[in-house]
């Protein structure tokens, strides 16, 4: 029973810290896209889907669309896109967003050769999907 306590507790710590880390994510999105992508402001909170979130070591990609709390969707204040937020953990544990590859359309080559010359290079490619993976060969 007490083996059992200890597992429960250490999964719950474990659960809480990964709920902290996620949501400190969100709410930097959040800003972000509603600093960067708002038609006008939004009457409720936006929502992204935390299970999209990857993360390795001091990097994290957010691939994620947006929508209210409720899952009705933001298109009456927030643009139609998957969101793709590359972030990075400062000293002190505050994310921040170092790259933001959200778009509507497959990059033109001039865009793409701007995006490649200015993509973090040290930000870990892994964690991209397979579709900037590729491009940013």
């Amino acid at each position: 029973m007490v083996k059992f306590r200890i597992i429960s507790a250490f999964f719950l710590l474990f659960l809480t810290q990964g709920q902290l880390w996620a949501n400190t994510i969100a709410s930097v999105a959040t800003e972000h896209v509603i600093d960067n992508y708002s038609i006008k402001t939004p009457p409720r909170q936006i929502f992204f889907d935390l299970t999209q979130i990857k993360q390795a070591g001091q990097y994290a990609v957010l691939r994620s669309p947006t929508s209210y709390v409720d899952g009705s969707d933001t298109f009456d204040s927030i643009e139609d896109l998957v969101y793709v937020l590359c972030l990075e953990q400062e000293t002190g544990g505050t994310w921040t967003i170092v790259y933001d590859l959200s778009r509507s359309d497959v990059p033109s080559s001039e865009e793409l050769a701007e995006i490649k010359s200015s993509f973090p290079e040290d930000f870990p490619k892994k964690l991209l999907s397979n579709f900037w993976q590729k491009l940013l060969k």
